[in-house]
């Protein structure tokens, strides 16, 4: 703390060498004393970090890899005095040269936690950070090895800020409701908003008990009316079986706002095909591996104001998706479909005079399959500390036709393999199909992309397949590149639907998984589950 006293005289000196101070915008008013006497400056640094890391489950002799972010969001220096963790896990910080000892007001710095698994048994232990926060001098991270338990987090993690949202029309925003474990079902509920009645969850009768798959997420949508002039404050509570955090609650603030409020427009374009309006709300109908442009130009303002700001985000994904969008700034944006599944672009803007618009435009892209057949694989390798730089490991897909054998021509659809002949025969006998609707290609498989450093995807297609036979679908661990352990997921859409998820099979190098057969034309998938130290014999 800073103490600092001012003498009735200082005072005025102060005030009259500064005649227009009080014009000034955006500095505080420190010196507004009823009497005069001593002054207290209460900047201090703030440590925040996570609580609890989850190592998910690791074999015997596999190394488990984690990322942790501690920021400093006070108002001084924040200083580290000790790190201490516990026997059994290894720490390394990025970018510094042994130990981290300060972090400057706003910044941040990720520090790296390993663990090698000795046992396939629980194995607990703790991160404890000594420092010169005086609310947490000693910030406490637990770690959990092949533990399973619930987890629940929300995005934003505690407040949703409405902006100001024009009198008697509704601002909707969502929360990101998400199952942090890796390994176990989490379960929650939406519980009662408690404040002003101007926020609301309109369908939280549906909220009462939802299961989350591990990793899986859900929207939870939130309303606010306000009906007069001023802020409106309340905080709404999701209950879990999350041991840690049973009760998690957001904070949720919004302010009325003069005049209209500026309204978002999405417009979503394929350059070959077709289009979609949000105003303030659309859907879009793409593919998968489809690339999209978005253009916000038909926003509006009203009363002669006009639109100076555009905040885009990407609210929802498929799960083991990496889309992202290209922006988040300017009327124009764009994104690739990396998978399958649905993805929610929103956007707001404000207008000349900064009022935001009361609610988001929102983009709902569904990107279905067209094809009868739609396999799907994405892979994770803790061990990679970045899966989506250059470097990393290389899993491969493999269509197998009960006619061949796996990894050789021509009946084994793969990255040496693209896109055999296997029905109708092509003229000249081609090896590659210009289109899908080329002559001799719309019966064909094809591998549309074959991913060599990081997680995925990879995704084969096939339309009008041969009947009376079942095809095998497979997944061979190429090369690990030095990175160890990865696991497998796939994914097998049926006439454009989910028909089977094969979820997260620990795969050692070179190693091959017989995921499973799909029979044709009833489009049954039966599980084979078989992990094999190279390829089978079939």
């Amino acid at each position: 703390m800073i103490f600092r006293r001012y003498s009735l005289l200082a005072l005025l000196l102060l005030l009259t060498a500064c005649g227009d101070c009080a014009d000034r915008v955006g500095e505080s008013d420190i010196f507004e004393p009823l009497t005069f006497g001593e002054y207290e400056f209460d900047g201090e640094p703030n440590i925040v970090a996570p609580k609890r890391v989850l190592f998910g489950d690791l074999e015997v002799g596999r190394t488990g890899v984690e990322t942790v972010t501690v920021q400093n969001t006070g108002d001084e220096v924040l200083k580290f005095s000790d790190w201490n963790l516990s026997q059994g896990f290894e720490m390394r910080f990025l970018g510094v040269d042994g130990q981290l000892t300060e972090l400057g007001v706003g910044q941040s710095a990720d520090l790296i936690i390993s663990h090698t698994s000795l046992s396939s048994a629980e194995f607990r232990g703790q991160l404890r950070i000594d420092s010169n926060d005086p609310d947490t001098p000693n910030w406490e991270i637990e770690l959990f090895v092949n533990a399973r338990f619930p987890c629940l987090e929300t995005i934003p993690e505690d407040l949703l800020d409405f902006g100001e949202v024009e009198i008697d029309q509704v601002g909707r925003r969502p929360i990101v409701v998400r199952n942090c474990s890796t390994n176990t079902i989490t379960s929650f509920s939406v519980d009662a908003i408690r404040g002003n009645r101007a926020f609301s969850v309109p369908d939280r009768e549906s909220f009462q008990r939802i299961d989350l798959n591990p990793s899986e997420s859900i929207q939870v949508f939130v309303d606010f009316l306000p009906n007069r002039s001023g802020k409106f404050e309340a905080t709404l509570d999701f209950l879990s079986n999350d041991e840690f955090n049973p009760k998690h609650t957001v904070n949720l603030v919004g302010l009325a706002a003069p005049g209209k409020c500026p309204e978002p427009v999405i417009i979503a374009r394929h350059p070959e095909r077709t289009s979609a309006t949000a105003n303030p709300n659309g859907t879009f109908l793409g593919l998968p591996l489809d690339t999209l442009a978005f253009d916000a130009s038909s926003s509006r303002a009203f009363d002669g104001r006009e639109i100076q700001k555009y905040s885009w985000s990407l609210t929802s994904r498929p799960t083991d998706s990496n889309g992202v969008l290209e922006n988040t700034r300017n009327d124009e944006n764009g994104m690739f479909l990396d998978l399958a599944g649905e993805y929610v672009i929103e956007l707001e803007v404000w207008d000349s005079d900064n009022i935001r618009s009361c609610q988001p435009a929102r983009m709902i892209v569904k990107a279905i399959a067209d094809e009868d057949i739609h396999i799907q694989l994405v892979w994770d390798t803790p061990n990679d500390p970045d899966q989506l730089d250059a470097n990393g490991s290389d899993v491969d897909l493999h269509l197998l036709n009960p006619r061949g054998r796996w990894n050789e021509r021509p009946y084994d659809c793969f990255w040496q393999n693209l896109n055999p002949d296997w029905g109708s025969r092509r003229p000249n006998n081609a090896d590659f199909c210009p289109t899908p609707t080329s002559p001799g290609c719309q019966d064909d498989p094809s591998l549309d992309i074959d991913d060599v450093d990081g997680q995925g995807p990879e995704n084969i297609n096939m339309d009008n397949p041969k009947g009376g036979i079942s095809y095998g679908v497979g997944v061979h661990y190429f090369a690990d590149h030095g990175y160890g352990m990865s696991r497998a997921t796939v994914r097998i859409f049926i006439g454009g639907l989910l028909e089977r998820e094969f979820l997260r099979q620990p795969m050692s190098d070179e190693e091959f998984w017989y995921v499973a057969d799909i029979s044709w034309p009833a489009g049954d998938v039966n599980a084979r589950g078989g992990v094999f130290p190279s390829f089978p014999s079939n």
